[in-house]
């Protein structure tokens, strides 16, 4: 086949040659989704370019040949707006390979999940609430008696204030921790 802009499917070898790599490298292109086949199994050149060329310039620690600005590959769509099958298997095969990435970084404790957090911190507040409640009591049995229902409604009313602000802030954390989470599982949905 000639190498002219009319040539809109290769053979892997024609394509090797082509983008100047050798076969095997062609072969392990194919194998994680970075190149467009047709039906017939031949490769789309143009599209699988596009896709070659998404990659960084850098990639595990070797150079890739493509560079600069990268267009956007957007995928094949027939006229029911359905993926073609290279796009769906390599769609399916990004999401399985970052839900294994996820497991594996759960696994090693690398991800916590937010109602652990806050029962965790709903936990403390409970501990923290149960030592602090006695205290107004005891402030009013070490002062004399004029002083000393002023002295516990007083400290009373401090502490519970300042647990109300404990409590306010704790719960604003956990909104913020849930709403990062959201926004990252958001963020990776359309990655």
């Amino acid at each position: 086949m000639p190498k002219d802009a009319a040539v809109q499917t290769m053979t892997q070898a024609q394509f090797a040659k082509h983008r100047k790599v050798t076969p095997k490298s062609v072969t392990k292109w194919k194998q994680a989704g970075r190149l467009v086949l047709t039906a017939d199994g031949l490769i789309d050149v143009k599209a699988s370019e596009l896709l070659l060329d998404e990659r960084p310039e850098r990639y595990r620690g070797g150079v890739t040949q493509a560079g600069g600005n990268k267009p956007e590959v957007t995928p094949d769509l027939d006229d029911d707006g359905n993926l073609s099958l290279a796009d769906a298997i390599r769609r399916k095969e990004n999401y399985l390979g970052l839900q294994r990435k996820r497991d594996w970084e759960i696994s090693n404790g690398e991800w916590v999940r937010v109602e652990d957090i806050e029962t965790l911190v709903e936990t403390t507040f409970r501990a923290v609430r149960e030592k602090l409640l006695p205290i107004p009591v005891r402030v009013q049995m070490s002062m004399p008696p004029e002083v000393a229902q002023l002295a516990h409604d007083m400290t009373q009313k401090h502490l519970y204030e300042a647990m109300q602000e404990i409590y306010e802030d704790g719960m604003k954390t956990c909104n913020d921790i849930e709403d990062q989470a959201i926004f990252m599982a958001k963020r990776n949905r359309r990655s």
